[in-house]
């Protein structure tokens, strides 16, 4: 696919496949709002909380950007890619009892509960 052709439900099943590396597996809910996220280590599981809208506005408004840190790489493809990078340092720097990714300005940020 080329920039143009992915739309939002084809990022998120992307994101999917890209958070479900080797034996490894992120799973949507039902309703595509969030993503079950495998905790590593038997650890309890992280929630991603977004869906292919909003996933979509963000690799939409973060393309430019993300281009120039993944140059090879088309935009949205790019941008997802520097997404994937914020999830995982969320997930690193997470204190243990905060299991709720969320999308905040900049990136992603760990939270206890979710509200």
């Amino acid at each position: 696919m080329t920039g143009t052709e992915w739309g939002d439900e084809e990022l998120f099943d992307e994101l999917l496949h890209r958070l479900s590396p080797g034996d490894r597996a992120a799973i949507a809910s039902p309703d595509r709002t969030t993503v079950l996220l495998d905790g590593g280590d038997g650890g309890k599981p992280f929630i991603l909380h977004v869906d292919p809208a909003a996933l979509g506005v963000r690799l939409r408004t973060t393309a430019r950007e993300a281009r120039e840190v993944f140059p090879d790489a088309e935009p949205l493809i790019a941008a997802l890619r520097l997404f994937l990078v914020h999830v995982d340092e969320a997930v690193d720097t997470a204190p243990p009892d905060h299991r709720h990714l969320a999308l905040e300005p900049g990136g992603v940020r760990a939270h206890r509960v979710w509200a």
